[in-house]
């Protein structure tokens, strides 16, 4: 999970340099994620009830402790197939320089924060994603992580949280 600080870092960046910034969704992560340990579960309540059965588990489901660093492990290696390395300093951020073009992915569990200077490699890099993930699309980004996202004709960008305001 890419620290907070490490975010406003990017965004700064972005601001000062006026580059772009997206962001991704990737839908039913976890359903990604094969499980590498034996699970086993309840039914749901109200599913067949009087069964007296379990559920072994093949896959990460949502709320499973374990299942956000597989689908982080798994997001992971795609990245790095594409050609983006992880930073030293926060391993969830991921870096990519081409000649002049620069593209940052910030990861936190399943949302993605785009930034670059190249409009032709943030599109390519969005449609690497889609190869294998189902994507929501947010560019330029309006919301992440609960932030409302503001960018000004100057290239700074405000962030709100004017959602949870009645």
């Amino acid at each position: 999970m890419a620290h907070p600080s490490t975010i406003h870092f990017v965004l700064a960046l972005a601001a000062m340099n006026n580059w772009f910034v997206n962001s991704a969704d990737v839908e039913q992560a976890f359903l990604h994620c094969d499980l590498h340990e034996t699970i086993y579960m309840q039914p749901p309540a109200g599913l067949e009830e009087g069964w007296n059965k379990v559920w072994r588990l093949k896959k990460g489901l949502y709320g499973l402790s374990q299942a956000s660093r597989l689908f982080f492990k798994h997001l992971a290696v795609r990245l790095k197939e594409f050609g983006l390395v992880a930073a030293t300093s926060d391993e969830s951020v991921f870096i990519l320089q081409r000649g002049t073009s620069v593209l940052i992915f910030c990861t936190i569990v399943d949302c993605i924060l785009q930034v670059g200077n190249d409009p032709e490699l943030l599109q390519e890099a969005f449609a690497y994603l889609l190869k294998f993930y189902t994507v929501t699309d947010d560019r330029p980004v309006t919301w992440y992580l609960g932030l409302g996202f503001e960018r000004h004709s100057d290239g700074s960008i405000s962030l709100n949280q004017s959602a949870y305001i009645d």
